[in-house]
């Protein structure tokens, strides 16, 4: 039999697709100011005002979603794995030229969305969130693995 409890989620599709949009658009942005500011270095052998331009738009990004992810009560620096995970999306985003490879261009984007997914997993109630959860501090990986010789 299934349950019909309803699932609250923080984030809803549509606000995390908007987060995600609006991430993209931040990427795509970056991506633009490096390929401008490689090709001033080729030309000129300067390319300062890009490096800070890109520089100013990572602040700027990371601030957006603190903010957007704070009005549904997720903070971006109370769980270590999402500290570790933001400062690790901010470090890369602000490494000038690495927004140009493959592997980093989209950064912004993978960040906000394995966000998304690990919050929404935690609101499910997924393995994930007895193990990270702070909803309930008490109530986490003690409780959900038995003690050793307790009955």
């Amino acid at each position: 039999m299934s349950s019909d409890k309803k699932i609250e989620y923080r984030i809803s599709w549509l606000y995390g697709g908007l987060i995600l949009a609006l991430a993209i658009i931040y990427d795509l942005w970056e991506l633009l100011v490096d390929f401008l500011g490689t090709a001033l270095v080729i030309v000129f052998g300067f390319g300062l005002l890009f490096w800070i331009l890109n520089f100013l738009t990572g602040i700027i990004a990371m601030l957006v979603f603190w903010l957007l992810f704070a009005t549904k009560g997720i903070f971006l620096g109370k769980t270590p794995k999402r500290f570790l995970l933001t400062s690790i999306i901010f470090i890369v985003e602000q490494i000038p030229g690495l927004d140009t490879a493959l592997i980093a261009t989209f950064g912004w984007t993978l960040g906000a969305l394995l966000i998304i997914l690990i919050e929404r997993s935690e609101d499910r109630g997924g393995a994930l969130s007895k193990i990270t959860s702070l909803k309930n501090p008490k109530k986490g990986l003690k409780e959900s693995i038995p003690a050793v010789g307790k009955s």
